[in-house]
């Protein structure tokens, strides 16, 4: 997992790389000018290229991320081995970080005695390998048996003390602790840093924001720090210049992701916002945020819930229907919901429509990249909800007309919902084969062997300290689109016997098991134990 290969010709002289796209953003592997691999006479040919993101120290020869086999196997990586001085003790512990903790600290213990708190105390660094990886050492004390490395927050699973070793991490855990391998160290880790000197960084993993106040440079002073309120953002308090030029940049294992990708799109900082503001910044882009170019969003104080656009009076050209009964409805669909229908009802009724209602008519696009759709009221009802089919609003209580939008997840896990004055009808009068833009909350799962007997796909999502739902797939290609799902924290996948339009727990055949939800692709890694499969993101 988390290699790619192929098998293609390549021609001596032939200057290559690995490009990486992901919601449109490019990532190079190395990152950088001048520094392709160049194709030699012993990998011209008929071959096998392997990369990996994370890179080897044993494919240095080709620039650290690919492997050009003619062959077919690939070398299993190894770290860097230890260097040519005298033999370590036989209580030294090297300690590759080659998944970028942000302070090495090392817990260690016995049955008998547990003589350090959590997180331990600081490894010594030591050295930076070929891979870019700061390495770190320690001496065990007699008696200690177990060690966990970790930066306070991520960490190993519990590692057993058996002597001399050089260790780094893996894959996570069911639990999300890395699993750890280990490799033989042939000498004492010297030499000693000056103490009075820091390792000079290889480019510290993070987010940064950047731009012509930074020269375009990742600094520590415009570091972003996790929004723990919402997985996956980030965010930073600082000073903006108006016409200041402004983008993110993500650092991770030395290669620099930049959001958005390319140049000449950067957003240039208007009077609005600049001085004290937060930056908040999400990977995965949101279409709330499409004025600041799709990633960020700067803030003057606080990050507001966004409010829907509101209809802009129409060219006198453009046909405009009045509103003569006060019945219409325009709904912002800023939660990404696959489908928008509208079910109604009225007081003391089971209503004229059956669940999930019918349809609502798309109309327009509004400048916060949220479709948008309308509906007029019959006569006589009093309540609507607004649903996919498997997310919903609360119940509304129709008034006359609006302009509606969500906001937060009550504690059934319904969108509550807000308001907003509209003068007239929603014209221009709509596209009626309209394209709309894909949303940005569907995920998309690759079955891989799973697949196998055609099962019906379902995903069972929800967010901590909520009940939670199902989605049902629909495929795309080899793929599976579960529409909605990425508005919610975790999910599941279940396959269902084939035909299946409805999931359960008693009739299915397999389910994975539980993972946060991340942006990316959701793909089949293995089959696990009983009835559970694995599933992972890239």
């Amino acid at each position: 997992p988390g290699e790619y290969m192929i098998s293609t010709t390549l021609t001596e002289g032939d200057g290559v790389k690995v490009v990486k796209v992901e919601n449109g953003v490019q990532t190079w592997y190395p990152d950088g000018e001048g520094n392709e691999y160049t194709v030699d006479a012993a990998h011209a040919g008929n071959v096998t290229v392997y990369f990996n993101a994370a890179g080897s120290a044993d494919w240095s020869a080709f620039g650290g991320y690919m492997y050009i086999d003619n062959g077919g196997s690939t070398p299993e990586p190894q770290p860097t081995q230890g260097g040519d001085t005298p033999d370590p003790t036989s209580r030294t512990i090297i300690f590759s970080n080659n998944k970028g903790f942000s302070t090495v600290n090392i817990y260690y213990w016995s049955e008998e005695d547990q003589p350090v708190e959590w997180p331990g105390v600081p490894m010594t660094y030591y050295d930076t390998n070929e891979m870019g990886e700061q390495r770190y050492s320690f001496e065990m004390p007699e008696g200690m048996t177990n060690y966990i490395i970790n930066d306070g927050t991520q960490q190993t699973v519990d590692i057993t003390f058996t002597g001399a070793t050089g260790v780094y991490m893996t894959d996570k855990d069911a639990t999300g602790n890395y699993e750890v391998a280990f490799y033989d160290i042939g000498g004492d880790p010297t030499p000693t840093p000056d103490p009075t000197t820091s390792p000079a960084p290889v480019g510290d993993d993070g987010v940064y924001l950047v731009g012509t106040f930074s020269s375009w440079a990742p600094d520590a002073q415009y570091k972003m720090s996790e929004n723990s309120a919402a997985p996956g953002e980030y965010m930073l308090s600082t000073t903006l210049t108006e016409g200041d030029g402004v983008k993110v940049v993500k650092v991770e294992n030395g290669v620099q992701t930049w959001y958005p990708d390319g140049e000449g799109n950067e957003y240039t900082v208007d009077a609005a916002h600049a001085g004290n503001v937060t930056v908040y910044f999400n990977a995965a882009g949101s279409a709330d945020w499409s004025a600041f170019g799709g990633y960020m969003y700067i803030d003057n104080g606080s990050t507001p819930t966004p409010t829907p656009t509101e209809p802009v009076t129409p060219d006198p050209t453009t046909p405009v229907t009045p509103d003569p009964s006060g019945s219409t409805i325009i709904f912002s669909n800023n939660k990404g919901f696959s489908t928008v229908n509208i079910y109604y009802w009225a007081d003391g009724s089971e209503g004229p429509v059956a669940w999930p209602g019918v349809p609502m008519t798309y109309f327009d696009t509004n400048e916060m990249g949220e479709q948008r759709y309308s509906f007029e009221m019959p006569a006589g009802m009093t309540n609507y909800i607004i649903n996919d089919g498997t997310q919903q609003t609360v119940d509304i209580p129709f008034t006359g007309s609006t302009g509606v939008y969500m906001t937060d997840k009550d504690g059934e896990g319904h969108y509550m919902v807000d308001f907003y004055e509209i003068s007239d009808n929603p014209t221009p009068n709509p596209d009626p084969n309209p394209d709309p833009t894909p949303s940005g909350k569907d995920v998309t799962f690759e079955p891989g062997d799973a697949g196998q007997a055609d099962p019906a796909w379902f995903a069972w999502v929800w967010n901590d300290g909520s009940e939670g739902t199902w989605i049902q797939g629909t495929a795309s290609g080899s793929n599976v689109i579960f529409a909605g799902a990425a508005a919610y924290g975790n999910i599941l996948v279940v396959r269902m016997p084939t035909g299946s339009t409805s999931a359960d727990w008693d009739t299915c055949w397999n389910q994975s098991e539980d993972v946060k939800m991340q942006s990316g692709t959701l793909y089949f890694t293995g089959w696990g134990s009983g009835k559970k499969f694995n599933i992972g993101w890239k």
